[in-house]
């Protein structure tokens, strides 16, 4: 008959730790960066363009009953993109986001390159930047 290895005796049973308390934790630390607080030229630029964008909506946004164009296109929107460069100047003026219609978007860019636009803030003379505005065209004989 062969020996068995001796068995160890149990070891003695630890002293239970604590439960740590949820009361007094304390969230990880975040290892993004915060998020750098605004200039007042930050937020007056903000401003400025909030009013100006309200301003170009207003001298530029239109709703064009007799649109002139075939009936098969005489109803619909077509946004219009004004860009400007630094220093206050008209860029471009382009269809950002076309009616459907050919004919419609033709018209519309007439009509916005035929609008006078309010001066740029000097705020924001110092960026280039899109303001977008619509152009609805509606039919007559829907009326």
């Amino acid at each position: 008959m062969t020996n068995a290895p001796p068995q160890s005796a149990p070891s003695s049973p630890r002293a239970a730790k604590p439960e740590p308390s949820l009361a007094n934790a304390q969230p990880p630390a975040s290892s993004k960066p915060s998020a750098p607080s605004k200039t007042k030229a930050d937020i007056d630029a903000e401003a400025a363009l909030d009013r100006f964008s309200r301003e170009i909506r207003r001298a530029g946004s239109q709703v064009v009953a007799d649109s002139g164009v075939p009936a098969a296109a005489d109803k619909g929107t077509t946004q219009i993109d004004v860009r400007y460069a630094t220093g206050g100047y008209i860029k471009s003026i382009n269809v950002g986001e076309s009616s459907g219609y050919p004919a419609l978007d033709e018209r519309a860019l007439d009509i916005a390159r035929n609008t006078r636009f309010p001066n740029v803030p000097q705020e924001l003379q110092s960026r280039d930047f899109v303001l977008r505005f619509p152009i609805v065209f509606r039919s007559t004989a829907a009326r």
